[in-house]
């Protein structure tokens, strides 16, 4: 059989790569063999028109889901899909650039210089009950609990991990104080089985699954080896991720995560090995709550130690906004939590510039202006083609269809609060804080989130962004290993499955409209 030569360059770099291959290869899997990460966010089926390409040299007849997905004007430029795509001759392609993961530090940080000579728990120093000199002095103090100079306490680092389902973000920490000594962010190289959790499920229930598991391992081994490249070796890591992800990271079976009654096949810390490194994984909540966002209230709550917060009659509300969305009301020692789906509408666009939560601004000041009315439906004059909204960092296209799975996704998410305040019969202004997790809730228009009803009116002044609670949350653990006190949150957590809670249906169609409530 004939072999043909393919050529793949990047834009704005000088980066090239050459391979061989035979008629019927598909495209995105040549690049795979090439060692480039691409994403597929439909899971290579055609249907969402992101993975685009220009082929330089000899473009090949367009394919019917490429026609569905590009305009005349970009199949006559040479724009293909890399999922649908098979090369039948030598030819030649540019790669889009690729935006970074920003890591988002958010309003937070983490170190322990002087942790343990601020903590509630007196009977931990010196003198007390339960003192420990060789814990306390591993944390930085002296046998008179003096925080000791950095440069005089036990040397060494240790790695946190965020794995998230679009990005992975690792850093080298030192052990002595918990400093950053380096950072390593990549987007999730299994994002070419598909943008989400079902995709890549349904990709490791196809016999994928252990190509997911080595990718996600390849891509924790590379960054291991670039953030120890100074000689400074680090002795241990610790992952926070959703349940899903830790299942396709240790090729666990997904089979019963897709199906009623949703059950993992561990919530427990697991304790492996990766890139030579003992590695911890955060324990989760369930199916649908896991180590992520155990992170998050682990962060949370060392932050409450270390500043001597009392928080025994008060509730805290936490929120990960995403793809999934995943909610946490809580008090002093139990909490309740959800998850729902909340698809594509809070996802952003790396290749526009835009974040999905522009698009709660921008929505917001559509509803203000009269373009929009509260049911979520453009004027005549903007229905058809949609509305141009200039932003400081160019102009945003919102159409009707964008609107409506907007509501459905921001119906889902308030449901699963007021639902979270109903079983635990909390009221509104019972609510201390709200927590907004992550990239999207960093980024998040607050006013504009009430404007349309995603957040209750009653919260809008107690909302914190918190930036990347994951990867925070992943040091406060890897502070405990090192420090040898209680790995556990001291929270009773109740996990509900929305789907089976009677209200959840009458309280989404409630709250799909775009209004203040």
């Amino acid at each position: 059989m004939s072999r043909f030569q393919l050529i793949i360059r990047r834009e704005n770099t000088d980066l090239e790569s050459k391979l061989s291959f035979e008629r019927g290869e598909s495209l995105l899997l040549l690049c795979q063999k090439a060692g480039i990460s691409l994403e597929a966010p439909c899971g290579g089926k055609g249907i969402c028109g992101k993975c685009r390409v220009k082929f330089l040299k000899n473009p090949p007849l367009p394919q019917p889901a490429e026609r569905n997905s590009l305009t005349p004007q970009e199949l006559r430029q040479g724009i293909r899909l890399l999922c649908v795509t098979k090369p039948s001759g030598d030819c030649e392609i540019l790669l889009f650039g690729e935006k970074k993961p920003d890591v988002i530090g958010g309003k937070y940080d983490i170190c322990w210089e002087n942790i343990l000579w601020e903590a509630e728990c007196d009977n931990a120093k010196p003198g007390g009950t339960s003192y420990n000199p060789d814990i306390y002095n591993a944390a930085g103090h002296d046998k008179d609990g003096r925080a000791l100079d950095s440069g005089n306490i036990a040397e060494g680092y240790f790695i946190a991990v965020d794995i998230g389902t679009t990005t992975l973000v690792m850093e080298k920490r030192r052990k002595c104080d918990g400093r950053v000594e380096a950072v390593y962010k990549e987007v999730n190289a299994q994002r070419v089985f598909g943008a989400d959790v079902l995709t890549r499920m349904e990709a490791s229930l196809s016999g994928k699954g252990e190509e997911l598991s080595q990718i996600m391992k390849g891509q924790l081994e590379k960054g291991v080896t670039q953030l120890c490249n100074d000689g400074k070796k680090a002795d241990f890591m610790v992952i926070a991720a959703n349940t899903t992800m830790i299942h396709l990271l240790m090729n666990y079976s997904v089979k019963n995560l897709g199906r009623s009654p949703f059950i993992p096949e561990t919530l427990d810390e697991i304790l492996t090995e990766i890139g030579g490194l003992k590695t911890y994984i955060m324990p989760g909540f369930s199916a649908f709550v896991g180590g992520d966002i155990g992170a998050g209230l682990y962060m949370l709550h060392f932050l409450g130690e270390s500043k001597q917060k009392e928080t025994k009659d008060e509730w805290n509300l936490f929120i990960d906004l995403g793809t999934n969305a995943e909610l946490v009301l809580f008090g002093k020692d139990r909490g309740i939590c959800c998850a729902t789906a909340a698809g594509p509408a809070f996802d952003g666009d790396a290749g526009t510039g835009f974040f999905g939560s522009d698009m709660i601004a921008v929505l917001a000041g559509l509803l203000e202006k009269g373009i929009v009315d509260e049911m979520g439906t453009l004027n005549d004059a903007y229905f058809e083609k949609g509305v141009s909204v200039p932003l400081k960092n160019g102009t945003m296209q919102i159409s009707q269809k964008q609107i409506r799975n907007l509501q459905l996704a921001k119906a889902a998410v308030r449901s699963g609060i007021e639902i979270l305040l109903l079983k635990a019969g909390v009221e509104k202004s019972e609510i201390k804080q709200v927590f907004l997790a992550g990239g999207f809730g960093y980024y998040l228009d607050v006013h504009g989130a009430v404007t349309i009803g995603l957040l209750p009116e009653e919260l809008e002044e107690k909302t914190t962004a918190c930036g990347n609670t994951a990867l925070l949350g992943a040091a406060v653990y890897g502070y405990k290993i090192l420090t040898g006190t209680c790995r556990d949150l001291p929270l009773q957590m109740q996990a509900i499955n929305l789907a089976t809670e009677e209200e959840f249906a009458d309280s989404y169609v409630n709250y799909i409209n775009i209004q203040k409530t």
